[in-house]
């Protein structure tokens, strides 16, 4: 018998992790569901993710939609 210590709710979400860290996002230590990173305009992006919903949220507009382009060139995704 063993004890599964955390789970992975399945691939799709390993392939959001993957291509969160291709993109230079590190995972926060607080919270395992939060990314951050620190662009070249020394300003920060910072992701939530949760399952198959995510937050990208930061002080400039033009960081954020950078993401989201690099984002959707490989998943397909909705802009709520």
């Amino acid at each position: 018998m063993c004890k599964l210590k955390k789970a992975i709710y399945g691939l799709k979400q390993v392939q959001w992790i993957q291509s969160f860290f291709s993109l230079g996002f590190k995972k926060c230590q607080v919270d395992c569901n939060i990314y951050y990173l620190k662009n070249q305009e020394s300003s920060y992006v910072f992701l939530a993710l949760y399952i198959d919903d995510s937050l990208i949220f930061s002080k400039e507009i033009v960081v954020v939609e950078r993401v989201k382009k690099s984002l959707s060139k490989e998943f397909e995704m909705k802009d709520f």
